[in-house]
């Protein structure tokens, strides 16, 4: 679950107990479409170890308000209204 410090709640979230993941062409996008500007700190959150990896994220703002921070764990530029994106991060570990 997501830090009750950051922003909103992760998309996709792998727990700190996993130690091997591999993720592919994966993306998520940021659309709050009820007037509130919720902005959510990160798209993926994943434990820091070697052994999770991320290849080819994706992240777009399409309309509205809001937006999100970054991609993963605080890394990849913020996708909202000032830069829709997309945002690419090609790998992450």
């Amino acid at each position: 679950m997501a830090s009750s410090t950051q922003d909103g709640y992760p998309a996709f979230y792998i727990p700190d107990s996993v130690t091997t993941f591999q993720g592919y062409g994966m993306g998520s996008y940021s659309n709050f479409d009820l007037g509130v500007p919720i902005e959510n700190a990160e798209v993926f959150q994943a434990p820091d170890t070697s052994g999770v990896q991320f290849n080819d994220l994706l992240t777009v703002w399409l309309n509205n308000s809001g937006g999100i921070e970054s991609v993963i764990n605080g890394t990849g530029a913020a996708v909202s209204s000032t830069n829709a994106g997309p945002v690419n991060l090609v790998s992450y570990h």
